[in-house]
């Protein structure tokens, strides 16, 4: 794990705070779509304490989405596009931030725009980095919603996976994105010897 050692003061607090904002808009988006055309109150999700983690140390989180099933048809398209809705509207808020950088650096004092361009780099990051981790159908990930809406037998199957799952997840994450693990990888994967 040598990119603990990388990682700077300003990396951890920009990214943690980056990862605060891709929830809110990530939960505030599912709760909207969850809630069209239906009286029953939804959560929409909550934050992981693994998902702010694994942001802060691979700019790419998650939240929790509990499976849940429904039984009706409008609520298995609501529950099969909310994930794919909230993933497009965080890549939707990319170029706007965009938008956010010269203001910050003309309306504000230069220590405090250089930090906030920072923060908006990280946010961007973070946001598609996790828009495409939160599409993928794992247990607890907002993205198995889209298999659960399909299979409703799933649920309970899916529900006692979601804590494995994600320690499995998180596994890969630090396989995938460590140096160190990468060349092991890649020397056990190499043909030539």
């Amino acid at each position: 794990m040598s990119f603990l050692n990388d990682l700077t003061l300003q990396q951890i607090v920009t990214r943690g705070l980056a990862y605060l904002l891709f929830s809110s808009v990530y939960l505030s988006v599912l709760r909207i779509v969850n809630q069209i055309g239906d009286k029953r109150s939804h959560t929409g999700g909550s934050l992981a304490a693994w998902g702010l983690i694994m942001a802060i140390l691979f700019r790419a989180g998650w939240v929790l989405v509990p499976s849940h099933g429904t039984r009706n048809i409008s609520g298995r398209v609501r529950q099969a596009l909310a994930p794919l809705i909230a993933s497009a509207c965080l890549v939707a808020i990319i170029p706007l931030i965009d938008l956010l950088r010269p203001l910050a650096y003309k309306e504000l004092n230069p220590s405090l725009g250089q930090f906030l361009n920072i923060l908006f780099n990280q946010i961007q990051d973070i946001s598609v980095g996790s828009a495409i981790l939160c599409l993928l159908p794992w247990p607890g990930l907002p993205g198995a919603q889209i298999v659960l809406a399909m299979k409703q037998a799933w649920v309970p199957r899916f529900r006692t996976l979601e804590w494995p799952a994600a320690l499995v997840l998180i596994a890969i994450m630090i396989a995938v994105f460590d140096p160190v693990w990468q060349q092991v990888l890649l020397s056990g994967l190499s043909l030539t010897r």
